[in-house]
C-alpha cells in the first residue's frame, strides 16, 4: 500500500475485498450511452437531409454536445485505467492525482456539454413555437437565463475551489494549499443542473396543450416531450451518487457511479433533443412497412386468382362464389401522397402534420424532371385499389 494513501485515508476497513473492480462495468455503461447519443444525432442529420432542410444552429449545437460527451466518456475510460473504479487503497498517490486531474477536466467539459444541449432545445422551441405569446416569451427567457448562467458559476466555482488551482489534484501528493467545502459546492451545482433540466422540459407543454388538435394527439406529443423527464430522474440519481462520493473515504471506488450517471444524464438529454426531429423518418419507416405488407397481400391475392379453380367469368357466367368482379375501380388506383417533397422545412420540419394529396399516378409523375424526381423520392406513395363485387 502506498504510504501517502495510508497516511491520508488510513487503513482499509475490515472485510473489504481489495481485488474488486468496477472498471469493466463502468466502461460498458459509458460506451453504451455514448453510442445511443451518437445514433440519435446521426439520425437527426439524416432526417434533415431527407427533408432537404438546411442545418440550423441547434443542429450544430448537438454536435458540440456529442463532442463534449465523447470527451467525458474518454476521461471516464482513461480514469479506469489508472484506478478509477477500484478501491483507493490499491492505488498509488500519483494515480489518484491523475484521477482528480481527470475529474477537474470532466467537470469543465460536462458543464459546457449539457449547456449546448439545452441551448439547442431552446433554439428549437423558439423556431417551432413562433410567434410567441408574452407569457411564453418570458418563460423562454427564464430558460435562457438559467441555461446560460449554469456553466459560468460551474466553471468559476470549480476554478476557485482550491488555492492554488492545482491543489485540486496535487493535494494527494503532499502539496500545500487550501480547498473550500467541495461537497456543498458539487451537490448544490448538481441540484441547480437538475432544476435547469426541469425548466427546459416544462417550457413547451402549456403551448402544446393550446394546439388545435385532438386530445389523443396532444397527449401523444406531450408524452414524447415528457421523455425528457427521464433526464431529470437521472439528475436526481446523479446528485445521490455525488453526495455519497464526497462523504465517503473510498474516493476512487465511489467515483465510478458518478462518472456513469454524469454520462447517462447528458446522453439521455442529447437523445431527447433529437427525438422530435426523427418524426419524419419514423413516418417513412411506418409507411414503408405498411406498403411492404400490402404488396405481399396483393401478391398472395394474385396467386390465388391464378389457380385453376379461380373464376375468370366476364360477367355472363356465375362464379363459384356467386359473385362477379368489376374492374371499374381497378384500372387507375388512386394514390395518397404523404409528402415532404414540396413543403418547406419551416412549415413543419418535425412532421407534426401530413400533407395528403389524392390523385392518379401517371408516367410523367415518375419520369419527370430532375426536381420532380427529387420531390418524388421524398414522398411516400400509398396505392389503394378498390374492388367491387355484385351478387348474382
Amino acid at each position: 500500500m502506498d504510504p501517502l494513501i495510508r497516511a491520508i485515508f488510513g487503513e482499509p476497513p475490515a472485510g473489504i475485498n481489495l481485488t474488486e473492480s468496477r472498471v469493466n462495468d463502468n466502461n460498458r455503461v459509458v460506451i453504451t450511452m455514448l453510442c445511443l447519443a451518437a445514433v440519435a444525432v446521426l439520425l437527426r442529420f439524416m432526417s434533415r437531409l431527407f427533408l432537404r432542410n438546411p442545418f440550423k444552429a441547434d443542429d450544430w449545437l448537438v454536435v458540440g454536445s456529442l463532442i463534449a460527451l465523447s470527451a467525458t466518456a474518454a476521461l471516464s475510460i482513461a480514469g479506469g485505467k489508472v484506478g478509477n473504479g477500484k478501491h483507493i487503497w490499491v492505488a498509488t498517490a500519483e494515480n489518484v492525482e491523475l484521477i482528480y486531474k481527470y475529474l477537474f477536466a470532466y467537470i469543465l467539459i460536462y458543464a459546457g456539454g449539457v449547456t449546448c444541449t439545452r441551448i439547442s432545445i431552446l433554439c428549437f422551441y423558439h423556431r417551432v413555437f413562433s410567434p410567441m405569446e408574452p407569457w411564453f416569451r418570458w418563460v423562454t427567457v427564464l430558460g435562457w437565463f438559467v441555461t446560460a448562467t449554469y456553466p459560468i458559476y460551474m466553471w468559476a466555482g470549480v476554478c476557485a475551489d482550491c488555492r492554488p488551482i492545482t491543489h485540486f489534484w496535487t493535494r494527494f501528493t503532499g502539496s500545500e494549499g487550501t480547498c473550500l467545502n467541495e461537497t456543498k459546492f458539487l451537490v448544490a451545482t448538481a441540484a441547480i443542473n437538475m432544476g435547469c433540466d426541469f425548466i427546459v422540459c416544462l417550457i413547451p407543454i402549456p403551448r402544446i396543450l393550446q394546439l388545435q388538435m385532438n386530445k389523443k394527439l396532444k397527449i401523444a406529443i406531450c408524452c414524447v416531450m415528457a421523455v425528457g423527464f427521464f433526464v431529470c430522474i437521472a439528475s436526481v440519481v446523479r446528485i445521490y451518487y455525488i453526495s455519497v462520493f464526497m462523504t465517503g473515504p473510498d474516493g476512487t471506488w465511489l467515483m465510478g457511479p458518478v462518472f456513469i450517471w454524469s454520462t447517462i444524464e447528458p446522453a439521455l438529454a442529447l437523445t431527447c433533443a433529437c427525438m422530435p426531429h426523427l418524426t419524419p423518418l419514423a413516418k417513412v419507416a411506418h409507411y414503408t412497412v405498411v406498403s411492404t405488407l400490402s404488396k405481399q397481400r396483393s401478391k398472395f391475392s394474385s396467386v390465388d386468382s391464378s389457380m385453376p379453380y379461380a373464376s375468370h367469368d366476364s360477367g355472363t357466367n356465375k362464379s363459384t362464389q356467386g359473385t362477379r368482379r368489376s374492374t371499374l375501380f381497378t384500372n387507375q388506383p388512386p394514390t395518397l401522397i404523404y409528402g415532404f417533397g414540396t413543403s418547406k422545412g419551416s412549415e413543419d420540419e418535425i412532421g407534426l402534420t401530413s400533407r395528403v394529396e389524392v390523385g392518379t399516378p401517371n408516367r410523367s409523375s415518375f419520369f419527370g424532371s430532375h426536381d420532380q424526381l427529387a420531390d418524388h423520392a421524398h414522398q411516400v406513395h400509398v396505392h389503394s385499389s378498390f374492388e367491387q363485387t355484385t351478387k348474382c
